[in-house]
């Protein structure tokens, strides 16, 4: 594969939108290439298919726009591409349908070798808030896997038997054994037990967006906690899904339930609704997120003395927006690595696409200046220009090695905060980057964000 990197190189971690050619080559002369795809889109991921030298599946999709999106299955053969799967648009209808390919790469290896029949493709995506593994035949035939309401991943393959990796909101992972006899007949046999399980209370509801699009949050929750916490997912072409996390875990046993919005934007709900927030951010997403709240606190059977809420990268623009359009909702706040100024972080961060696709709905500049109208816009839909309307105690978490969303953000969120009376903290994290993924850094986090929450209870 080939990357177009002019004018500049821009970010690729999390980036499946980068132009991206296939070439070939032969290992005895690697100065001679054959384009075989199209720089005008992204190929990604070839992977040789097994039994035929001559065909390879890969990944397909459009250049910059979101950074993740769709994928559409395609299969090269004798000079000629074949879509096997094509790209979903549509909202599904149901939590068992498949909503399309959602991935950054394939696995190196990701066929399933039957006795007697063609290979399958063992793929595991989302749909709605699930992850689900499907087996894809190389004609386009699609057989689910895994059920629903809870993550499902291809962890191995050899031959025509798979080990599967499962888990849900309140079960830790478990393993399961996949043996394929064909395309329809399969079998699933569990050979780990999850070693955690935690009662909890779950639901799932659907709105009606502010984009007209229906919109999924699901929630987690223990009896007779009297804390909530919004969590608004970062991305925003990102998911909340049903799998287990340590920290709503913790935070659960410690007495807070958690609401998670997939607003307009998420993936696993059909393209049409990945695409629909381009250019709508500060606005579609917020108003999802107010109105997941509103509808679960008018609804639910916990009377909740505190509602806080917490997110990192793009879900940190959402909770400094969504403290400065309800600055008397929330007792607390804690924010990490976020977006608070489109301007100021677009000429500094590795990803100016996000900042131009996100905020204004154009193509990438590739390092031109944006227009004076333009300016004005990306301010309009900055959570610093709100900054004045805020009364939520914010603590900021920051990786000081992150090119996506550089330092100076955060610390600019902060200073504009104290400047108004409003209570703060910051720590930063000289290791660490855009992630804050570290063993010590997670569990540092955790401990201030629990503190900080109940510093500022009722």
């Amino acid at each position: 594969m080939a990357l177009d990197e002019k004018p500049f190189k821009l970010g690729r971690i999390y980036c499946t939108n980068r132009p991206i050619a296939i070439y070939k080559t032969s290992i005895s002369d690697f100065s001679k290439f054959e384009k075989l795809t199209d720089i005008e889109y992204s190929a990604r991921s070839p992977r040789w298919i097994p039994g035929n030298d001559e065909s390879f599946i890969f990944l397909k999709r459009t250049t910059y726009g979101p950074h993740l999106e769709c994928d559409a299955l395609c299969k090269f053969t004798d000079g000629k591409i074949q879509e096997i799967i094509p790209v979903v648009k549509d909202y599904p209808k149901t939590a068992t349908e498949f909503a399309g390919i959602y991935c950054t790469e394939l696995k190196s290896s990701p066929f399933l070798i039957l006795p007697s029949d063609e290979p399958l493709l063992l793929q595991s995506t989302i749909t709605k808030s699930s992850v689900i593994v499907f087996a894809i035949s190389m004609s386009g035939e699609i057989q689910r896997i895994t059920e629903p309401g809870k993550s499902s991943y291809v962890s191995s393959i050899c031959g025509n038997s798979a080990a599967i990796i499962s888990c849900s909101e309140n079960t830790s992972e478990s393993v399961h054994i996949l043996q394929m006899k064909s395309a329809t007949d399969f079998s699933l046999e569990e050979v780990v037990t999850a070693s955690d399980s935690f009662e909890r209370v779950h639901e799932n509801f659907e709105l009606v967006s502010k984009s007209k699009r229906t919109f999924e949050s699901h929630f987690t929750g223990k009896s007779g906690n009297k804390n909530l916490a919004l969590y608004p997912h970062g991305g925003p072409n990102s998911n909340v899904t049903k799998s287990f996390s340590t920290t709503f875990i913790g935070l659960g046993e410690l007495g807070y339930d958690i609401l998670m919005p997939n607003y307009t934007g998420s993936v696993g709900y059909g393209q049409d609704n990945v695409y629909s927030l381009g250019g709508n951010i500060g606005d579609y997403d917020i108003a999802d997120c107010l109105d997941a709240l509103d509808h679960h606190l008018k609804t639910s059977k916990n009377s909740y003395e505190n509602v806080f809420v917490f997110g990192g990268s793009h879900g940190g623009f959402l909770t400094a927006h969504l403290t400065a359009a309800r600055p008397d909702q929330f007792r607390a706040a804690v924010i990490r690595n976020p977006v608070i100024d489109l301007n100021s972080m677009h000429h500094v961060t590795d990803i100016p696409d996000w900042n131009e696709w996100q905020g204004l709905n154009i193509p990438p500049l590739l390092g031109k200046p944006p227009s004076e109208e333009q300016i004005l816009e990306l301010r309009k839909r900055s959570p610093i220009a709100y900054a004045h309307k805020v009364k939520t105690p914010t603590l900021m978490n920051i990786g000081l090695k992150d090119l996506r969303v550089p330092p100076p953000q955060g610390d600019q969120w902060i200073k504009a905060l104290r400047s108004y009376g409003v209570s703060c903290e910051q720590y930063d994290y000289p290791e660490d980057c855009h992630p804050l993924g570290s063993t010590e850094t997670l569990g540092d986090i955790f401990v201030h964000l629990h503190r900080w929450f109940d510093m500022h209870k009722q």
